[in-house]
């Protein structure tokens, strides 16, 4: 008795200088920041009345070019950048925090859909796992998973094989229209190669 009497005491004591259920300065910090940004933020309403979006490509292969149906399919990251000054702050105000990765299942986020879509919906996935990255100024960076995306293309092949083609990914907003929504090209690479690897025909 008297042994599990002390044992209940030690128990209660290092529990006491645990303290295990609170979070460390940083973290605490950083949770209650996420909580101010999204307590009374409505994921339903544009940031502003003309969004602007920055797109970026990062092709990683052409997978496919079918001449006969007139298509192209390839594999790339899509980038997507914009500001929502609903998401900023003072990082000196916030334990110098400067950057945060929210889910994007709790922001607005722009309905981009590949206008040339050879596929039954053109909408760009985004999955309900996905974070973005916000910055003390409001500027969300949301990068999609590897997406494969089969666009129309007119080829013209009267010169091959010494023919060139040109194919095009056009992207547009589903319900904002342009006067709402914006997109804009990166003005330092558009179509990123650096990743990009040669189909092994």
């Amino acid at each position: 008795m008297i042994k599990s009497l002390a044992f209940l005491i030690l128990l209660n004591y290092l529990f006491y200088l645990c303290d295990c259920g609170t979070l460390p300065t940083s973290q605490a910090t950083e949770q209650t920041l996420i909580t101010s940004l999204l307590t009374s933020y409505n994921k339903n309403i544009r940031p502003n009345t003309t969004v602007s979006v920055d797109i970026t490509a990062a092709l990683q292969q052409i997978v496919a070019i079918d001449e006969k149906q007139q298509t192209m399919t390839t594999s790339s990251f899509i980038s997507q950048t914009w500001v929502d000054s609903r998401l900023s702050w003072t990082p000196s105000s916030n334990g110098n925090i400067d950057v945060v990765m929210l889910p994007v299942t709790s922001l607005w986020i722009p309905d981009t859909m590949i206008l040339n879509s050879a596929d039954s919906s053109g909408y760009l996935t985004v999955s309900t796992y996905s974070l973005a990255s916000v910055d003390s100024t409001g500027q969300v960076y949301m990068i999609l998973p590897a997406l494969t995306v089969k666009t129309r293309c007119n080829f013209n092949v009267q010169y091959f094989p010494f023919d060139k083609q040109v194919c095009s990914i056009s992207l547009t907003s589903w319900s904002q229209g342009s006067s709402r929504l914006v997109y804009t090209e990166n003005s330092t690479a558009v179509i990123d190669i650096s990743g990009y690897t040669e189909h092994p025909y």
